[in-house]
């Protein structure tokens, strides 16, 4: 999975070169929840605190970099690990 990621991200990158004249002046970071249609936990998807009422839909926190154009040129999934209070991750 981590070839893909590499990947993706080189192509994206190129991309905002070649067509927005991209440099590393200004770049936003954006995270947020996402939920699993799934019921069954793994090394990513673990149940817990839901800010949403889904407590029982394992979530994950995903983070996306991007620039001033808006263009993401990067990403990263996090496993969220289940608490009381909000959501938090490694």
């Amino acid at each position: 999975m981590a070839r893909f990621k590499i990947k993706t991200e080189s192509i994206a990158l190129g991309f905002a070169r070649k067509h927005y004249a991209f440099t590393f002046d200004l770049l936003f970071y954006d995270v947020t929840t996402l939920y699993f249609e799934a019921f069954e936990e793994d090394e990513l998807r673990k149940n817990g605190y839901s800010k949403d009422n889904k407590s029982q839909q394992p979530p994950n926190i995903s983070g996306i970099n991007g620039y001033k154009e808006g263009f993401p040129i990067a990403y990263e999934v996090f496993a969220a690990i289940p608490s009381r209070g909000t959501p938090s991750f490694r």
